[in-house]
């Protein structure tokens, strides 16, 4: 800059110089002002020359490709799902009555995240039935074996009620023949008197004989009566034996139902127990795991419904599960021969699928289930998304038919091109397809063994590229 100053300077000096000249040789002056405007022109383009920019070499385009002989793949979202991460919450509604647990604090299977209470004094209904259930469960207990002598006792008492009409009507059977005998004496007795009656000779002698066989006559009515009742109590075909043999067995069933509602009632009082217990202990949210406490969502005096959170707990030990949605053609092509890969902080890691669903699981979806190694679950977060490259097939080094990405297919009005990689040029060439898969064509003919075909659209033939 100084250096151009100076040569105008100079230039200024050299026209002035000039211009004094002028005034005396005219003619000679117009030549030379001529020659030095020529000068002043070509002095000028030299000043407004721009300065000569050096060729910079870009660096060569990184591409994506796929080798001939490898099992084609297709990129897809995963869900995380962390079995390890649980998040406690509310089973009931009720107010927060104290937080037992902080951040960071580690904590054992079943002990208490929180209490909550019915109302804001503390109170708690779900525990004093919890109190009513066990008083109601204590005094069945104290009264079960009470309750058993009872029926026992009952058993024994129709047992010998059943005994006492057996003897009864053994001893009306033992009797029948005693009765007998006495009625065949007394009808002896009567025909003796009946003998004497027709023999009498005076009537005071026949009134005292009528009298006698009056009374004999009643005693024999009175004996064949109780002849006819033993007989009646001593056979087995009666009603009367057959209401005995009734009232035991209605009696024995009695009992026997009598002890079942016993035992019922004694499971019942323990399952209303539990139940009271089991209700009483939503009050009082604990850790189904041991683990570390990772978050406290509610505070005291909250009020909470049922499913509001309460604390998130990491348990020490657990998996990480990644389920791919797929469709059901992808499904049926899913490799398990060969590894998939997950993409997590710039790793690549390989992992094989444990299952894949036979039948859709979400819709017309399909599912793939994947187990996470636990180095790797602190990457990952519960519910989030991880790309998942899943191989389609199987490799096979000598196969020249094989699926593409559709995106990988350049398609004119007379032939299909893909675009491979030789000696880190892109060059062209020309394939055959069949049929369409998804994202996915089969080429049948064009491909040999160990080509790498490039699967970026943005490169053009000849140039120079790098593999990713």
């Amino acid at each position: 800059m100084k250096k151009n100053t100076q040569i105008k300077n100079k230039l200024i000096s050299i026209f002035s110089t000039i211009e004094s000249k002028a005034k005396k040789k005219p003619f000679v002056s117009l030549f030379i002002i001529l020659g030095l405007l020529l000068i002043t022109i070509a002095f000028s383009n030299y000043l407004k020359k721009p300065a000569a920019v050096e060729e910079s070499t870009s660096e060569p385009k990184v591409v994506s490709i796929y080798s001939i002989g490898e099992a084609p793949r297709i990129e897809v979202s995963a869900n995380v799902q962390q079995t390890q991460v649980i998040t406690i919450v509310s089973l009931v509604g009720g107010i927060v009555k104290n937080i037992s647990v902080e951040v960071g604090q580690s904590v054992n299977t079943g002990q208490t995240i929180a209490s909550l209470s019915t109302d804001y004094y503390g109170n708690n209904a779900s525990w004093i039935q919890k109190q009513l259930a066990q008083t109601q469960y204590d005094n069945v207990l104290d009264t079960y074996e009470n309750q058993k002598e009872i029926i026992s006792k009952q058993k024994d008492l129709a047992n010998l009620q059943a005994d006492n009409a057996n003897e009864l009507r053994q001893i009306a059977n033992d009797s029948i023949d005693e009765t007998k005998q006495l009625l065949e004496l007394n009808e002896s007795i009567l025909s003796g008197i009946d003998l004497a009656i027709t023999n009498a000779t005076n009537s005071t002698e026949v009134s005292q004989l009528n009298a006698q066989k009056s009374q004999l006559l009643a005693g024999i009515n009175q004996i064949r009566s109780g002849l006819r009742q033993a007989k009646y109590q001593g056979s087995d075909n009666t009603p009367l034996s057959q209401l005995a043999e009734l009232t035991k067995e209605m009696t024995f069933e009695q009992i026997s139902i009598q002890e079942k509602a016993l035992e019922m009632s004694v499971t019942i009082s323990e399952l209303q127990l539990k139940l009271a217990k089991i209700q009483a202990a939503t009050m009082f949210p604990g850790s189904p795991v041991s683990g570390t406490i990772e978050r406290i969502f509610v505070k005291r005096n909250q009020m909470v419904s049922p499913g509001t959170p309460i604390a998130t707990i990491k348990a020490n030990t657990g998996a990480t599960q990644l389920i791919a949605k797929v469709s059901k053609q992808t499904a049926n092509k899913v490799s398990l021969s060969e590894a998939s890969k997950i993409y997590i902080n710039d790793q690549i890691i390989d992992i094989y699928p444990d299952y894949v669903s036979s039948v859709a699981t979400d819709g017309s979806l399909f599912t793939i289930t994947y187990t996470l190694a636990n180095e790797y679950s602190n990457s990952l977060t519960n519910n989030g998304q991880v790309v998942i490259s899943i191989p389609l097939g199987s490799a096979d080094t000598t196969s020249v038919s094989t699926y593409l990405p559709l995106e990988s297919i350049h398609q004119s009005e007379l032939e299909s091109t893909i675009f491979v990689l030789n000696d880190n040029t892109v060059i062209s060439k020309t394939v055959e397809l069949g049929s369409i898969d998804g994202r996915f064509v089969n080429i049948t003919n064009g491909l040999n063994t160990g080509d790498m075909v490039i699967l970026n659209r943005d490169v053009i033939e000849g140039e120079k590229v790098t593999i990713k």
